[in-house]
């Protein structure tokens, strides 16, 4: 990561972000709620996610809800939102291994839209932190 060259629009200073222990680096942007409820595993999160390419090629704009530590998804995206509190944005660099790996990540028509071994970039806002109701 600390070799790419990322496109100037992305805003990407990895000298300013923190560097967590998987590889991902995170800045964040926004604190949040501070009375909110914190993005914690076991947590139901709903996220506003915008996702690019290190050349600034843009990827995803969704909003997505995850049950943390047991959704099917970029697992970087896991390791970036973790203590983030509601209407926190955050700004994650995922190197390709927390990301899709070797395996191209296909558009809804078939196109490769993050081709393998790609660094992803995301910035993400989280709209709302649940509790998952155990009864």
């Amino acid at each position: 990561i600390e070799e790419t060259e990322f496109a100037s629009t992305l805003g990407i200073n990895l000298a300013a972000m923190t560097r967590l222990q998987s590889g991902v680096y995170i800045q964040d942007l926004a604190e949040g709620d501070p009375y909110g409820l914190e993005v914690v595993i076991g947590r139901v999160v709903v996220l506003e996610i915008q996702g690019w390419l290190a050349d600034g090629v843009q990827w995803m704009n969704k909003v997505e809800t995850l049950f943390l530590g047991a959704t099917p998804s970029i697992v970087g995206l896991e390791d970036a939102v973790l203590q983030m509190l509601p209407g926190g944005e955050r700004l994650a660099v995922i190197p390709p291994d927390r990301a899709y790996g070797d395996l191209p990540q296909l558009g809804p028509s078939g196109n490769v839209v993050v081709p393998a071994g790609s660094i992803v970039v995301l910035r993400i806002r989280v709209q709302s932190v649940t509790e998952v109701d155990a009864g």
